[in-house]
């Protein structure tokens, strides 16, 4: 179990100022990343975009990438579907829009990309909230609803991923639950893997139910980074997600180091050959370490850029290409690469 490590970046840095993938695709490439996650705010969501326009966006997407020698990595849901009960709408005619119109043509559409989709759009009502029978009984309709989804994306050859949070109320946002989850979905026949998201493991500690590692995004990786084909990178002084860069500034009082990081995941790697879970998807043989930075709507253009050119830079350090094997890249910080 040895996984290749691959940089990459999600192109919500470019929301609102970069808007086509003839703007991002250069300033990706100008970064010395090659990988991109296609972020559905950069134009791109199939709820405000008409299905014309995505397949040329799509097909644009393919050829800036090819221009500029970008591949993508992945898909993934933004903003818009986030800020919904979704998956969870107490109307089943949302909750079908949502699967129908979202989840399942996206799905096509990462087939068409040859890459993985990841997403988060569901939340649990406070009326179920706080009933540990209507709770069960929700968190079965959300497995039904995303065995569904993992069986459309098992048929595309797609990877699906669910992002982790951080509240009871958007679950998962539990090392427990999350590996509960994708053992609850993958026995239907259809893996379902977890996005792990550095920065989400920031609030779990003022909610009952939660354990001292859940507010441990090092735990997180250990735990699940073997069924994470995508992570999601962010700075974090660990009391709020907030999606900060890779800077001096921002490091100096930040939690999240690459070293630390890809330690936490050989480690994980090493737990789930030793004691593997067969009720689990299988073990991922690939890694998208993802920038997932969000830019203040005041901040300006050139100060973002630097931003990211400092995070790519910072990552870089401890990911020189991509395509490297993880115990390769975990040796070399000893002196001991082989």
């Amino acid at each position: 179990m040895n996984p290749t490590v691959h940089l990459s970046i999600d192109t919500c840095f470019a929301s609102k100022r970069w808007p086509m993938p003839r703007d991002w695709a250069p300033i990706v490439a100008d970064l010395g990343i090659r990988h991109v996650e296609l972020g559905a705010d950069t134009e791109a969501d199939p709820m405000y975009h008409g299905d014309e326009y995505l397949r040329d966006w799509d097909d644009q997407v393919a050829e800036e990438c090819a221009r500029n020698g970008l591949r993508v990595a992945s898909l993934y849901s933004g903003h818009g579907s986030y800020g919904t009960m979704g998956l969870l709408h107490p109307d089943e005619r949302i909750v079908r829009r949502m699967i129908d119109s979202w989840l399942k043509p996206t799905i096509r559409r990462a087939a068409f990309h040859g890459a993985d989709l990841g997403f988060f759009f569901h939340a649990v009502a406070e009326a179920d909230l706080h009933d540990s029978e209507r709770y069960a009984r929700v968190m079965r309709t959300l497995a039904l609803r995303l065995t569904e989804g993992a069986t459309e994306a098992k048929a595309h050859g797609v990877r699906l991923a669910l992002e982790q949070m951080y509240s009871p109320n958007q679950p998962p946002w539990t090392i427990e639950g999350s590996r509960e989850l994708m053992r609850t979905v993958t026995a239907s026949g259809s893996p379902l893997y977890i996005t792990v998201d550095t920065g989400h493991a920031s609030a779990q500690h003022r909610f009952a139910g939660s354990q001292a590692v859940d507010s441990d995004p090092y735990a997180w990786l250990r735990a699940v980074g073997p069924y994470s084909p995508v992570i999601h990178l962010q700075q974090t002084d660990g009391t709020v997600s907030g999606h900060r860069p890779f800077t001096d500034e921002t490091n100096g009082g930040g939690i999240i180091a690459p070293d630390a990081v890809l330690r936490a995941l050989h480690a994980g790697f090493a737990s789930a050959e030793a004691e593997p879970d067969a009720g689990l998807p299988p073990v991922v043989d690939s890694l998208y370490l993802t920038l997932e930075v969000f830019a203040p709507t005041a901040q300006p253009s050139e100060d973002l850029l630097q931003d990211l050119a400092d995070s790519a830079a910072h990552w870089r350090r401890w990911i020189p290409e991509d395509g490297r094997r993880l115990n390769d890249l975990v040796a070399a910080m000893s002196g001991d690469a082989r």
